[in-house]
């Protein structure tokens, strides 16, 4: 047994700042200029969140719980800049070699738990095939320990580019309760730094001060989902109720998480030795993700102001 933190349990001492405007502060990191990437969920991004969020600087990773077809489709509307997800399986594969000839450069391999044989089974085929032509990021890890394991069976001369870590935290996973399973995100962050690799944090991100702590933990940049939720260029349509508490019309959006019931009939995947690890729900409409993401940029910048940061790297120092 041991103790670890959550986002709630820490918090940043400020510094004396020499950091007269906000302006000043640069938030490059990942090599985007706004660190946060919309989630891989079919309630987060489709093209339209992908072109909004490449606008703004920061990145998108587009969903696959569709055909192959209407991902390309998706991803042919995106930025060329956009990541794309695969899962496990030779169906997954396959959808790797389309999306790659039709000009993926950048992997998500998106799976509940990363550090799993059948993860590394599939990194080992999709790096085969994209071989130095495209970059790879493969996730989700709990520690430092999970990638180290994970770069030790894999059979290949390149390491991912990247790890997604993080299991358990997303707002509507119940993965640690259904599975007994998980890691503050937070903890997770801390530990796997020290793998010297790019970590992009995913779930449990509720404001931007958890964003400007995960930057400053070690993470390259952030992953979200609930966040975002609710806004105009998530996929599907607005969903309009009649309040019964207030006397007018309400407006919602549909945000479920990918291990969700619902996402796993979308998906195929009902069966008998299936537990859902979700939820899914309706959240309120937001309007346009730009003043959201404005938001969240200003927190972090005001973080790094605190600080006397003037860089992500600074911060994390």
């Amino acid at each position: 047994m041991k103790e670890v933190l959550s986002f709630d349990d820490v918090l940043i001492v400020p510094n004396f700042s020499n950091i007269a405007s906000r302006k000043e502060v640069d938030t490059t990191s990942f090599g985007l200029k706004v660190p946060i990437i919309s989630s891989n969920m079919d309630t987060i991004t489709g093209h339209a969140m992908a072109s909004e969020m490449g606008r703004l600087g920061a990145g998108a990773c587009l969903h696959r719980f569709s055909t192959v077809q209407e991902n390309i489709d998706e991803f042919k509307k995106s930025p060329k800049s956009t990541m794309v997800s695969i899962g496990i399986g030779p169906a997954e594969l396959e959808r790797a070699i389309w999306l790659f000839e039709s000009g993926a450069t950048y992997f998500v391999i998106d799976v509940a738990h990363g550090a799993a044989t059948h993860v590394v089974q599939q990194y080992e085929k999709i790096r085969s095939i994209v071989k130095d032509n495209a970059s790879i990021m493969v996730g989700n890890f709990a520690t430092q320990k999970n990638i180290d394991d994970f770069n030790y069976a894999a059979n290949t001369s390149r390491s991912p580019d990247a790890y997604k870590v993080g299991i358990g935290g997303g707002s509507l996973c119940t993965t640690r309760v259904v599975t007994g399973c998980g890691l503050p995100t937070f903890a997770s962050i801390l530990d796997c730094a020290r793998a010297h690799a790019p970590i992009i944090a995913d779930g449990g991100i509720r404001n931007s001060g958890d964003i400007v702590k995960a930057l400053a933990a070690g993470a390259s940049a952030v992953m979200v989902g609930g966040l975002l939720s609710g806004t105009l260029e998530t996929p599907g349509e607005i969903i309009r109720k009649q309040d019964h508490e207030f006397p007018f019309e309400k407006w919602y959006k549909k945000y479920r998480g990918s291990a969700s019931h619902e996402s796993y009939e979308v998906q195929g995947k009902v069966a008998d030795h299936r537990a859902p690890e979700g939820e899914a729900t309706l959240v309120d409409y937001k309007g346009k993700v730009e003043s959201v993401v404005q938001n969240l940029m200003g927190g972090l910048r005001s973080g790094m102001s605190y600080v006397g940061a003037t860089t992500i790297k600074e911060l994390q120092e």
